[in-house]
Order: structure tokens, then sequence, then C-alpha cells
């Protein structure tokens, strides 16, 4: 299941109704929704996920939409949902969102292919990618316009929200989200945004085009029989199968021609080129077999 996560808009400020805002206590130009204000119009949001900021004659809003209007990000949030969340701020704040530039976006899903842990180990390369982040649940990589996140959702929300919240969530199979976040749309896209555009199917669907070509740059080994919890052997073959993909080689030749050269008697060596032909036949002689991450990832309904 694909959504829109963060958004960050810009609009005017010249009808923009402060009354229904709160000034942030200690950072200028800062506002958050108003308790009150959203308590008299009977909207049940978590306000404290709406940043707006106003600078000369414009205003930011920056916010993700499934944490402001459901309180978590592991929930469908469909196009209708994004529709009907612009015209209760735009009503509220008595601005016309639909109409405001989109300065940067946030798309994401869950897959049920892989997990967080799975993913990060078959990993060979992204091309046109430097990994800036990674931690043991977390892992980010970041393209000239734009940021590739990668993390386990469940783990990301047992941090975010409190444990009532966080039991009230169920959560299906997948275990992996993946987002990419559109540093500057309008370049990336190659179009002009406005936040109506996040409303149509048809700009998902560009966008969800958009998106898979990236990943399609994130080459993975095919070897995916490799256990998450290797042993040495299996880790320091996995690893030079990594680094014989780089630089084209064999490795099963490099340990036959290792065991061959060295003052092993007959029988030690026979021993271990039989132990190499099994790792061969039990992982693959290579991991050349190379597969781009958009080939791989499939949706998981939540």
């Amino acid at each position: 299941m694909n959504q829109i996560d963060f958004i960050h808009l810009k609009s005017k400020t010249e009808s923009v109704d402060f009354s229904k805002l709160t000034p942030h206590p200690t950072i200028k130009n800062r506002y958050h929704l108003k308790r009150k204000a959203l308590d008299d119009w009977q909207l049940n949001l978590f306000e404290k996920n709406l940043d707006i900021w106003t600078h000369n004659e414009n205003v930011d809003l920056k916010t993700s939409l499934p944490y402001l209007f459901c309180g978590h990000n592991y929930v469908m949030f469909t196009q209708q949902n994004i529709f009907t969340a612009l015209d209760i701020l735009s009503d509220f704040l008595n601005i016309d969102l639909f109409h405001s530039s989109v300065e940067e976006l946030e798309y994401a899903f869950i897959t049920e292919s892989l997990d967080f842990e799975h993913l990060t180990g078959s990993i060979l390369t992204a091309v046109g990618y430097q990994t800036i982040l990674q931690k043991k649940n977390l892992l980010v990589l970041r393209g000239i316009d734009d940021a590739i996140k990668f993390y386990d959702p469940c783990v990301n929300l047992k941090k975010k929200l409190s444990k009532k919240q966080y039991d009230r969530i169920e959560f299906n199979h997948g275990r992996l989200k993946t987002e990419i976040k559109y540093l500057n749309p309008k370049k990336s896209l190659k179009r002009d945004l406005v936040a109506g555009d996040l409303c149509s199917n048809l700009f998902m669907n560009y966008l969800n085009k958009d998106f898979m070509n990236r990943l399609g740059s994130i080459l993975l080994h095919s070897a995916h029989n490799f256990p998450k919890k290797p042993s040495i052997i299996q880790l320091t073959y996995g690893n030079l199968l990594k680094l014989c993909d780089q630089h084209g080689l064999d490795p099963a030749q490099i340990l036959t021609d290792s065991i061959n050269g060295s003052d092993l008697s007959h029988s030690q060596k026979s021993q271990r080129r039989k132990a190499v032909k099994r790792l061969v036949q039990t992982y693959g002689k290579s991991y050349c077999q190379q597969i781009s991450l958009d080939k791989v990832l499939t949706y998981s309904n939540y």
C-alpha cells in the first residue's frame, strides 16, 4: 500500500486565520493549531504534528497527513483521505491549500517481500546514492535531489508512540517501510506541483513509476538463501562474494587457487576443495546475478 506521508506546502499569509493558531513559546514565526479552536470545530486532530511557519508574505505548512489525522503512519491514507484532509485544513485555516505549492514531498509504502534485515544484508550497490545514516533498524541513502529511507515501521512507531497508542495498531506482515523524500519536487518530477495534484490517482501512478525507477538503481544480490544469522564461514564467504562482484572476480576460483598453492597435504586440500564446492552449491558461485530493488518489492495492504 503506497501513501503520501510528509508534505511541505507553501501559500500566502494574507487570508490565514491566526485566531486558530497558537505561537510557539520560544521560536519566532512558528505556530501550531490551537486546541480550543479544534475542539470548537469538533476536529479530533493530533495538532502537534503540524508545524506552521510564516516568512514575509508566505506561510509554510509542514506535516505528515497520516500522523496529523490518525496519530501514526501505519495506516491506509488514500487520495480521498488527502482530499478530505486538505479540505478540512483549508476551511479551518482559511487558506486554499489545494493551490499551494508542494516544496517537499515524502512518498512511502510498506512491503512484505523483504524485511529490513534482509534488505540491508542484500544490497550490493546504490548507483547515485550515498549512505548517510545506518543503524540497527534504519538506513538512509542520499541522492542529488532525493533521499531514500528504509526502516522497520514497527520499531519506529514503538519509539514514537505511547504504549496505549502502539498497542491499538494491528501490524500485518510488512516489516519494511520504504520512503522517498523529494527535496525539490519541481526539479525531481519536472513539473510544478500543487497540493491538489496529490489527490489524483493519475499523479500517484506517475509518482509510483518515478519511485520505482529510482529504486532500480539499488542493486541486490540474488542469493537470498543466506541465513539472517550466519556463521563466521557463511559471513566470510558472503562478503567475499560481494567484493568479487564489485571487481569482476570468481570467488570459488580464488579459494581453490589458494588451497592448491598452500602447504596442506593432499587429503587436506581435497577436504577444503569439497568445502568450497558445498558453499558454491548452497549459496551460489557469485552474487553477480544482480536484481534491482524495484523488481523484488511487493506492497502490503495495511
